[in-house]
């Protein structure tokens, strides 16, 4: 229900020059839909995958999860951010852990 803090994430990517996914999860009424999807059509640099669906947080992750194909994935709200240069860092950090 917030189109605009969407629109500041996807700037953010974009000014980044982002290479991965987004998968945008969207439980917002019609009219805010409409504007999610103008403001996504703005931003054709980056690879977004948009849902739109009448659930709670939880149930449209799972049921949206089936589209993540990569071995990892942040999950974040409309007012959360990553920022761009710590994305390979963190994936550093974690495959460290994997036993080999």
């Amino acid at each position: 229900n917030r189109p605009e803090f969407i629109n500041r994430l996807l700037f953010y990517y974009s000014s980044c020059k982002y290479d991965g996914i987004i998968l945008i999860l969207d439980s917002s009424k019609y009219t805010n839909t409409i504007l999610i999807k103008d403001i996504i059509k703005i931003y054709n640099n980056l690879d977004i995958k948009y849902k739109n669906d009448d659930l709670d947080q939880n149930s449209i992750v799972l049921k949206y999860l089936y589209m993540i194909k990569t071995e990892y994935v942040s999950l974040l709200g409309d007012d959360d951010l990553i920022l761009n240069n710590s994305i390979s860092p963190i994936i550093t950090f974690l495959t460290w852990f994997i036993p080999k």
